[in-house]
């Protein structure tokens, strides 16, 4: 990294300590500003004027950069554009209402865990049946990473799968009966339930137990949100909070280098529609 020795550099930790006063607030925000972009693009890059090297100076001493460093750089960049594809991908919805659901999704054997390969599989089943037209009712889309309960080493797939949200109330065929609101989370299970049983020689001559949980779609008491979130047509704050709160939680993730029992290469995924 080359830098204009003639520029001053402030600290990110030492501005903490600094007095609340319009230049350092100034200067913070100009930090996180920086920190956003950073996430965003998977590398620094300064926008400010007085950052510009000026003509005239001796080029200083090339910074040396730890090996480490470029390792997570790279991985910053890939997630960067991972974040960024997936963006673009779900606004293929932005014209539709829709709604989001998340679960945390568990297939459990009494004396022994069931393998990445074989839960990958029986989800892949899942949302292959889901999206066809006699499917699971308005099914669109979905989104997860892979978790791990580290005491059993159980897999855990947390979930958030995509709904037409004028697929939430269902119009009886007769007119003398009320339209009722839909239970997804008991729908949702009882459907991945019936395709456990219908392909059970995924798992050999065992048979896993299906755990389902609902979980808030943003945890945490500063969101105090339910396990589900509408957006409509229009809506931009929600829109906005999918891209910029939703979606990057579920790419970064993946910055963390966790070592699970299974190989698992890639922890997040998402729908593939060309």
């Amino acid at each position: 990294q080359k830098e204009d020795p003639s520029i001053k550099k402030f600290s990110g930790f030492k501005i903490t300590k600094r007095d609340a006063n319009p230049e350092s607030l100034e200067e913070l925000s100009d930090l996180f500003i920086e920190l956003v972009g950073f996430a965003q693009r998977g590398k620094l890059q300064s926008n400010r004027m007085d950052n510009r090297p000026r003509a005239g100076f001796i080029e200083p001493d090339t910074e040396i950069v730890k090996p480490s460093s470029i390792a997570m750089t790279k991985d910053w960049t890939k997630r960067s554009q991972q974040l960024r594809d997936a963006i673009d991908y779900f606004r293929r919805y932005k014209q539709k209402n829709i709604v989001l659901y998340r679960f945390q999704i568990q297939l459990e054997l009494e004396n022994s865990k069931v393998p990445y390969e074989q839960f990958q599989k029986f989800f892949g089943i899942v949302n292959k049946k889901a999206v066809r037209p006699q499917g699971f009712k308005g099914y669109l889309d979905f989104l997860y990473f892979w978790k791990e309960n580290f005491n059993t080493q159980d897999l855990i797939q947390d979930m958030i799968i995509i709904l037409d949200a004028s697929s939430l109330i269902d119009i009886p065929e007769q007119d003398d009966q009320k339209a009722t609101l839909r239970d997804i989370p008991a729908e949702f299970f009882e459907y991945m339930r019936m395709i456990l049983n219908e392909n059970s020689e995924i798992f050999g001559d065992q048979k896993p137990t299906l755990e389902l949980s609902p979980i808030p779609v943003m945890q945490g008491r500063v969101w105090n949100m339910p396990a589900e979130l509408i957006i409509e047509t229009g809506d931009k704050e929600k829109r906005a909070f999918f891209e910029n709160r939703i979606l990057p939680y579920f790419v970064y993730m993946e910055i963390f280098d966790v070592d699970y029992s299974d190989d698992i290469k890639n922890r997040f995924k998402r729908g593939q529609k060309s």
